[in-house]
């Protein structure tokens, strides 16, 4: 049981760990998904600029003509605002990219996590198993010390009971020995006394 509960423990503290790093890449998205917003109206900006500046550009050659100096500045101008806005979308298309390999990711855990709950779930079903097992076997030898104690009392009465009869039967056995003992030594004592009779008789038919 402490072993499943350091495990439960750790498995718990990890989904915790797996769930704050969720919610951070959630706030990273969310501050991504803001920063293309900005970049989106940046870039629209950029292009109503570049297509005013074109404008602008359009009524310098038409109007003016005067230096070409005034028109390759501009044209500078225009080039260098394309490229700022290539580099723009390519760092959008970076973070689109980022965003949806963040996603991947937050996917992948979303699995992880459900797969770590159903195993916590299985773990808790075979635990609830091991538990009924455990109450069955328990009573099981509960009831089979009962019946060993009923025993044992029965064969402790019974062997009372013969040890009992033994003492008695031993003693009257003793008592039995000693009255034949001396039976024995009364029936000696008669056949003296009926010997000495008989030699006492026999004097005295010989004096006669």
């Amino acid at each position: 049981m402490i072993g499943f509960s350091e495990v439960q423990k750790e498995r718990e503290d990890k989904i915790s760990r797996l769930k704050s790093d969720l919610n951070s890449y959630k706030i990273k998205s969310d501050d991504l998904e803001l920063q293309l917003g900005t970049l989106s109206i940046n870039h629209e900006k950029v292009l109503e600029q570049q297509s005013n500046m074109k404008e602008e550009y359009d009524d310098v050659v038409e109007k003016l003509h005067l230096t070409n100096n005034a028109r390759h500045d501009l044209e500078t101008k225009v080039n260098d605002e394309i490229d700022r806005n290539r580099r723009l979308q390519e760092v959008v298309r970076l973070k689109e990219e980022t965003l949806n390999k963040r996603n991947g990711e937050i996917e992948d855990l979303d699995k992880k996590v459900i797969d770590w709950q159903r195993s916590c779930e299985t773990l808790e079903v075979k635990k609830q198993g091991v538990e009924r097992q455990f109450e069955t076997a328990k009573k099981q030898l509960n009831d089979k010390i009962t019946n060993l104690n009923e025993v044992i009392n029965s064969e402790k009465d019974q062997r009372d009971m013969w040890i009992e009869r033994y003492e008695k039967e031993q003693k009257d056995h003793t008592m039995t020995n000693s009255q034949l003992l001396q039976a024995r030594s009364d029936l000696k004592d008669q056949m003296l006394a009926v010997r000495n009779g008989e030699i006492k008789l026999n004097t005295a038919n010989r004096q006669i």
